[in-house]
């Protein structure tokens, strides 16, 4: 059943089979941070780019260059391919020309290791569990 997990764009994938869990908009404060919470294309890059998540939550992405730029920078081919699986984005995203890209001028200068480093963790999450309320269910047929 596909059902759109993003602002303005059907997802290839199943509700639940995303990048990584989206945070609680309770716990968003600043516009961005909110935008991030309902915002899947926009999250799923972020994560990739931004290990502070893991630690942090939502609230990493407060006066975050990194954040900033993608909410003001993404572009309509950026938003298809970060609802892909993380492993299609990447074979995309490394064969960009980067200096050329707005969105990731003020980025710092490993943000291609950090991404290169969180892709095994988002393809795992992506193809191993559908997580609805309370509930999580393992797809073991993706898995294989």
């Amino acid at each position: 059943m596909n059902q759109p997990t993003s602002i303005g764009s059907r997802s290839p994938l199943s509700v639940g089979e995303a990048w990584a869990p989206m945070p609680d908009i309770a716990r968003a404060a600043s516009v961005v941070e909110q935008i991030f919470c309902v915002d899947r294309a926009k999250y799923n890059l972020f994560w990739l780019a931004e290990p502070r998540l893991d630690t942090e939550g939502i609230v990493a992405a407060r006066g975050n260059p990194i954040a900033e730029s993608i909410n003001n920078f993404m572009t309509a081919d950026l938003r298809a391919q970060c609802i892909q699986l993380p492993s299609i984005f990447m074979k995309w995203w490394v064969a960009q020309n980067h200096r050329d890209m707005i969105i990731t001028s003020q980025w710092p200068g490993n943000y291609m290791d950090t991404m290169r480093s969180r892709l095994g963790k988002a393809q795992a999450n992506a193809l191993s569990f559908k997580e609805e309320d309370n509930v999580v269910t393992i797809n073991f047929r993706r898995r294989a």
